[in-house]
């Protein structure tokens, strides 16, 4: 049981939430980034192919909200934005960072099915 927490935790919160919400408060888009990167290039590929590449981030954001909704709810969901938040504090409020995170955490606890 501990382990699911501890999965979620890092998959959602962690990865999907707060690391999302730093590359915001650094000021760098990935998602930006590979774009660029691709239509840089994009005589070389298919219309079809540049036209996924666009469509792609939206559906990673469907996707892993959808997970993240199966797996712990809307508490889960909740928990995620606070790790979303926290990531985009760190810079600027590193306390109140740590403590949103904690709150992710303890909300993770109680969501996650068992």
């Amino acid at each position: 049981m501990k382990k699911k927490h501890k999965t979620y935790f890092k998959k959602f919160v962690f990865i999907f939430g707060f690391l999302n919400g730093f590359w915001l408060a650094i000021g760098f888009d990935p998602r930006k980034e590979v774009i660029g990167l691709i239509f840089r290039y994009q005589e070389f590929f298919n219309p079809m192919i540049i036209f996924l590449f666009g469509i792609l981030p939206t559906i990673i954001l469907l996707t892993m909200l959808y997970l993240s909704y199966q797996k712990a709810k809307f508490m889960g969901i909740g928990a995620v934005i606070f790790g979303f938040i926290s990531g985009m504090l760190i810079l600027t409020i590193p306390i109140v960072s740590i403590i949103l995170l904690i709150i992710a955490y303890i909300l993770t606890l109680i969501s996650v099915k068992k």
